[in-house]
């Protein structure tokens, strides 16, 4: 805007003032005239970029306080919750652990005679480990662990099967041996 009328001035004034100069004195004075008006230019172009500049800062500031507001926020929601309603993690908890005792009592030839020992979830809450007793042809086996996942249920084998090694790398690959330590810790 300022250049607009700062070249309406220029060339209002340019007809009176070449009334009485020569031609090189003119080109010369056009060519001073046509300079300031360039830098004059160019100096309000550095400013608008500048005040751009500082404005595009300033916007990111405030967005990052507002995304630190949102987290912060969020984070405190959370851990209310998590503080007013810890009874619903131990009752899903409690659930998922009967619901897979009963997917082990399927597998079972005599499920009335399984005991659960113990039960607990893994750190990551992606499996139930259990130690559990039952029946086998008419007679207790004797503790034997169980790892339940979504996908698989493992009950393991007699220590002279050849299986067992694989059910002890599953069990320690899943957790299972930090979760039975620490539930006969208890």
């Amino acid at each position: 805007m300022r250049s607009t009328i700062l070249c309406l001035i220029v060339s209002a004034m340019l007809p009176c003032a070449a009334c009485d100069k020569s031609p090189d004195q003119r080109q010369r004075e056009q060519a001073e005239l046509d300079a300031k008006v360039a830098e004059k230019l160019h100096s309000e172009k550095m400013a608008e970029v500048r005040t751009r500049a500082d404005e595009e800062r300033a916007s990111q500031a405030r967005a990052a306080i507002r995304e630190e507001d949102i987290r912060r926020e969020a984070t405190e929601t959370f851990s209310k919750f998590d503080r007013e309603r810890p009874w619903t993690q131990d009752l899903h908890d409690a659930t998922t652990q009967e619901a897979a005792a009963g997917r082990v009592r399927a597998l079972m030839s005599d499920p009335m005679s399984m005991e659960v020992r113990t039960s607990s979830m893994n750190s990551q809450k992606t499996a139930v480990c259990m130690e559990i007793n039952y029946k086998e042809a008419g007679t207790y086996v004797g503790v034997r662990q169980a790892l339940i996942t979504p996908d698989t249920v493992l009950v393991e084998p007699d220590k002279n099967n050849v299986a067992h090694r694989v059910f002890e790398v599953s069990a320690k690959n899943l957790g299972c041996d930090v979760a039975l330590a620490a539930t006969k810790g208890k």
